[in-house]
Order: structure tokens, then sequence, then C-alpha cells
């Protein structure tokens, strides 16, 4: 299959792209490494094509047939929307132009989202609970979860959601500061 992995020179995205490589896929990168880096992706570099920039240009970069996208490429720190609340706006935009691409295109999609969104309400958790935004990073995963129900409904966009928890190993330290905090204690 022809594979978009969006943030695919971050830490998460990297190692999905080399699964993909290794399982025989032609993958497609889109970074605009603001905290990803071409480090991550040594392995894989001869084997698959980077295009740099935000998400949200898509239709710009000259991409084949894409069967399937994994959106990895979207800001991944509290931090960072305590810095710069746009970018709750960067990510709803870049989030639209990618399902846009993918509903012309009738590409599958599956989002990275977060655990954060649970954040505040009482354990267990489940997924039918009614997320409370307690920040702007849960705001920017929410909105894109919508977003993506919103896709399906209507238009028959076939997405699939993830929430990642406490995600942390080898190619994190690429994010610096906005790294897992074990990442960094390490």
């Amino acid at each position: 299959m022809n594979v978009l992995v969006t943030g695919g020179a971050g830490f998460i995205g990297s190692h999905i792209v080399s699964k993909l490589v290794s399982l025989g896929h032609d993958v497609f990168v889109i970074d605009n490494f603001h905290t990803g880096s071409k480090d991550n992706l040594r392995h894989d570099i001869d084997k698959i094509k980077i295009f740099e920039g935000n998400v949200g240009k898509v239709g710009d970069f000259n991409l084949p047939k894409i069967d399937s996208i994994i959106h990895c490429g979207m800001y991944s720190s509290t931090p960072m929307y305590r810095k710069n609340p746009m970018l709750v706006s960067e990510v709803i935009n870049d989030a639209i132009a990618l399902f846009e691409f993918a509903k012309n295109n009738n590409s599958k999609v599956v989002i990275a989202s977060s655990s954060s969104i649970y954040n505040s309400l009482p354990l267990p958790w489940k997924e039918d609970m009614q997320p409370l935004v307690t920040d702007l990073y849960t705001e920017a995963r929410l909105g894109v979860e919508r977003l993506a129900k919103l896709y399906h409904d209507w238009y028959g966009l076939n997405v699939v959601i993830t929430r990642f928890f406490s995600v942390y190993g080898s190619r994190e330290e690429s994010k610096k500061n906005f790294a897992n905090n074990i990442s960094q204690f390490i």
C-alpha cells in the first residue's frame, strides 16, 4: 500500500514509518520538523519519500494515490499550547485539510490522539465517558476526534482513533523539553 505518515519524523511517527517499511509498504512522510528529526528516519531514509511542511498543505505535495494515512502530525505537548494557544486552530485546520484529502482520495485514516482527554474524569476510564477539556492540548485532540466523527458520518470516511497512554522510548529525545517526563528523567 501507499501509506502517508504525518509527523513521520517524530518520536512515534518514525517508529510507525520503520514498521511500515519493514512490511514492504511505500511510505510517504509529511513533517514540519518542529520536534521531529531526519535522524529519526536515518534507517529508512533511502526507502521513503519526505515532504517538508505542515499537514495542512497536504494537497500541495505531489503525492501518489494514498491508500492509508496515519496522522501523528499534531503538536504533542501541553507546554507548546501554553506558549502558543494558536496551535489549537492550526491543528484543527490541518485536520480538516487532511480529512478533505482523504475524502477526495478515498484514503483510510488513523488518528493518533491522547489519553489526556480523560484528565479530571473518575477512574476507571471508559471510551464512552464525556471528556472534560482541561487544557488547550486536550481541546486540540478532542476537536480532531470530533471532526473525524463528522467526516465519517457525513462522507463515510473510514477513520480509526487511537488514544495513546504515556508512550516513551527511543527517539523521543528529539522532542527535547517537550518529551514525556519519563524520558526526561532518563
